[in-house]
């Protein structure tokens, strides 16, 4: 059984050699590890014969035979080092050497029916293969040139420190507040306060708020995007330190509030985004390859770009907007 998650970014599967599901996870995961997403949905014979075009004659070396073809050492090796990659980013793929082996077997088993049914002869195959192919060169070239010009740690300080002199970090505020049922308490509240009463005994004593009572009212640092319109906007227009004039309305109730500090958040150090960056600059390295390679190149667009189409207006729209005229 194959389940996709994609919301989570996760896959979890469970290996089954009696679903054909089974055999589309051992190709999907060898066409992530030769970089070939896009063509995910060429057919899974084209995807199954992409896997070997450069193997290495030293990984040759037969782990299984089927009707006296060899599944390698090199097949296998790619399958692990793919199963590897899912691990690493956090999408998991439990499969044991066994459960690997069967599955490239049983994509032999389909290579050979495959070549016997003829499907190696047919026109559209060699497409989807021609296509698959032109796609690892492609992949090929980029990988050969990012490697031939590494990013270096200079070029990534150098962009953080572009980013964050750029960047404008969100307000945080530290917030308590008291959390009751109705107006009346609200002011209620409000009124002891005024009194002199301590803000921590009397969220403990009446905030409806478990979590943030027992605290004393303190919800944390927060941001304005993180809570409801209305609280966001009485803790904009507060004063620091101060307690609320009046009862603050929300969906959860009636609120006291009182903000004690604000600060500007602070950039993420550099060793927390150092990969994200160096994909931005793996990105514009890539780029600028392309665009050398674009203005060398003599290029002819043969197909017209087409306008978007415009929006049908219903008929009764139309006829009442001849009749207004």
């Amino acid at each position: 059984m194959h389940s996709h998650q994609n919301g989570g970014n996760e896959i979890k599967i469970t290996y089954d050699l009696t679903t054909a599901k089974s055999l589309s996870l051992v190709f999907l995961i060898l066409l992530e590890k030769l970089m070939l997403k896009p063509l995910m949905t060429s057919s899974v014979l084209c995807c199954a014969l992409a896997l070997g075009v450069s193997a290495q004659a030293s990984e040759e070396a037969p782990v299984a035979m089927v009707n006296g073809e060899a599944v390698t050492q090199y097949d296998l090796t790619q399958y692990q080092d793919a199963i590897a990659s899912r691990v690493q980013q956090g999408r998991s793929a439990n499969q044991d050497e066994t459960a690997m082996l069967n599955g490239l077997i049983d994509r032999e088993l389909l290579i050979q029916a495959g070549k016997k049914a003829g499907i190696t002869e047919q026109a559209e195959f060699k497409r989807q293969l021609e296509t698959v192919v032109d796609s690892m060169l492609a992949a090929q070239v980029l990988e050969q040139y990012l490697d031939e010009h590494p990013i270096s740690e200079d070029e990534v300080k150098a962009k953080y420190d572009e980013l964050v002199k750029n960047l404008t970090m969100p307000e945080e505020f530290l917030v308590s507040h008291i959390l009751v049922g109705d107006e009346e308490t609200a002011k209620a509240v409000i009124a002891e306060l005024k009194e002199g009463k301590d803000f921590v005994e009397l969220a403990k004593e009446k905030s409806i708020d478990a979590g943030s009572g027992e605290k004393g009212g303190n919800i944390g640092w927060i941001q304005l995007n993180q809570v409801v319109p209305e609280f966001a906007e009485a803790i904009k227009a507060q004063a620091i330190g101060d307690i609320s004039a009046a009862p603050v309305k929300t969906e959860f109730g009636w609120h006291v509030l009182l903000v004690r500090e604000t600060r500007t958040m602070e950039p993420p150090q550099i060793e927390g985004v150092k990969p994200q960056i160096e994909n931005m600059l793996r990105g514009e390295r890539t780029k600028q390859f392309v665009d050398e390679l674009r203005a060398a190149a003599t290029i002819e667009v043969l197909k017209a770009s087409e306008a978007p189409k415009a929006e049908a207006v219903p008929a009764e729209e139309a006829a009442a907007t001849e009749t207004e005229k």
